[in-house]
């Protein structure tokens, strides 16, 4: 029993992220992973503890009162040491006071508390959260053959990265060297670009569906997410037909919550310290550690990511490819230098810009973020061929205007500028049609229907705000809100005037 309660001590913070994350978590193996080697470290000294002698019900409760003091250390109130001092004096008055009768029926109800009620709610998070994202019908996969005109097909999103009106004339982001490289290097680089989501869990697939893969209205809870999730894992229109003409289809997993690999030919892990790690090991003793040292698990993620795609180089020749990558940053929280270092702890605490505020961040820290990414664009670049055709594409905006805080029905013209424009960078071969719009889904249907004998879904140029109840802008209204980037009347002063 002493193993059963140290056990469920060690346990219990990864089934507490699980249950709070059951429709947000498509691997939790590695939270299990991380129980069980605590459980057995925690089991070891527990064995030693007893075999010298001490009691095996206090003490079990003392290494697991331990384990949880460890595991919650930056949670507890008055301080962790004063707990940690609470848990040796407990076990000092257990091994003087309480048989070990008492010390069974107490560790009993530890399991009770510390085991059952967060495995119980892992199940009911599950059973509550089971409906899928809605999605449109998706259309049906078919077999395709490739034209022969494009041999490898690298796709990039950049996680947040706003068009480069918003970049340049809002976070005054000089974007004039990438460009000039890109340009070099036969990239087309709109300075307006769109998305048709506002969120990554539906722009992703949208693109690799060929189409918006939601509808206006209210949608519901947002479910588990398992359809979109799949869809980016590997069982999209796109990455089905690329397989099936023969491509190797290779996903290096991004360190996302919904970002494991499915049914891809090659999946290449990402950093060891994913989201849910990151999630269940900050509060711990060790997370002011993390924190000052890797600032957030999107820097160690983005840069695993771009090391995974550079060591491509000699995978890309000789045979067909389509290579699927999903890098973390310029995402908030905004935490790296303009040569990707994690920034000591700013002035402003940018930690809970995990989620999206209403507190409009530095725009320097914004620009530092950017300038970053813009090196591993073209880090990534530099390392394939010429005749490579390349998307590097944002899913959405970088969201820094407090969106996630207001109602998607009132959005400004501002607001929907900064969050369904995105960068966009790409490269196809001249024989290839150009793009029907400067979208990532349109680009993508470009490059997709160039390389492969395939009927792509049919297309309507929807673009959606908001996850749960979904709200149509018009194509009229995006075209308006192009010109006003294109004149320069729309900027931060606008959106200062439209939020009062």
């Amino acid at each position: 029993m002493g193993a059963a309660v140290i056990a469920a001590a060690a346990f219990y913070r990864p089934l507490v992220v699980w249950a709070n994350n059951a429709w947000d978590l498509s691997s939790p193996e590695r939270l299990l992973a991380m129980g069980a080697a605590v459980s057995l470290i925690a089991i070891s000294l527990y064995l030693l503890l007893v075999r010298r002698g001490l009691g095996p019900g206090p003490t079990a409760l003392g290494v697991a009162g331990t384990i949880l003091v460890l595991m919650s250390w930056s949670q507890l109130p008055a301080g962790g040491w004063w707990w940690l001092v609470g848990v040796a004096v407990g076990v000092l008055v257990a091994h003087r006071r309480v048989s070990e009768a008492g010390a069974r029926w107490a560790m009993l109800g530890a399991i009770a508390i510390v085991a059952v009620a967060p495995a119980l709610q892992v199940v009911l998070s599950h059973l509550k959260n089971t409906e899928p994202y809605p999605i449109v019908d998706l259309a049906p996969r078919e077999d395709a053959s490739p034209t022969g005109i494009i041999e490898d097909v690298l796709l990039v999103f950049v996680d947040g990265y706003p068009s480069r009106a918003i970049a340049s004339g809002w976070f005054g982001h000089d974007t004039s060297e990438l460009d000039a490289e890109l340009a070099d290097q036969g990239f087309s680089t709109p300075r307006v670009a769109w998305s048709h989501h506002t969120f990554t869990r539906l722009a992703i697939p949208s693109v690799l569906e060929l189409q918006p893969i939601a509808e206006p209205g209210p949608t519901g809870g947002w479910g588990n997410h398992t359809s979109t999730y799949r869809i980016i894992g590997g069982e999209s229109f796109v990455a089905s037909a690329f397989r099936s003409a023969g491509y190797t289809h290779t996903h290096i997993d991004s360190g996302w919550n919904g970002g494991a690999c499915d049914t891809a030919d090659v999946c290449l892990p990402n950093h060891p310290i994913d989201e849910a790690l990151w999630k269940m090991l900050r509060p711990s003793v060790i997370g002011e550690w993390m924190a000052s040292s890797l600032r957030s698990h999107t820097v160690g993620n983005t840069l695993r990511t771009v090391e995974q795609l550079s060591s491509l180089r000699l995978t890309l020749d000789g045979e067909r490819n389509f290579v699927f990558a999903h890098m973390l940053l310029p995402h908030a929280p905004f935490v790296v230098d303009a040569d990707c270092r994690p920034t000591p702890d700013p002035a402003d605490d940018y930690s809970g810009l995990e989620e999206i505020t209403t507190e409009m961040p530095d725009p320097g820290a914004v620009r530092s973020q950017l300038t970053c990414v813009d090196g591993l664009i073209l880090e990534i670049v530099r390392s394939v061929g010429p005749e490579t055709a390349v998307v590097v594409t944002g899913d959405h905006g970088s969201g820094v205007l407090g969106q996630g805080a207001t109602s998607s029905h009132v959005w400004s013209d501002a607001e929907i500028a900064e969050r369904l424009g995105i960068f966009l960078a790409y490269r196809m071969p001249p024989e290839c049609p150009e793009p029907e719009a400067i979208t990532n889904i349109a680009v993508m249907r470009a490059v997709t229907t160039c390389a492969l004998d395939v009927h792509p879904p049919a297309h309507e140029p929807v673009f959606l705000l908001g996850s749960n109840d979904l709200q149509l802008v018009t194509l009229d209204r995006i075209r308006r809100i192009e010109q006003q980037l294109f004149q320069g009347s729309l900027d931060l002063e606008a959106w200062a005037a439209d939020s009062n």
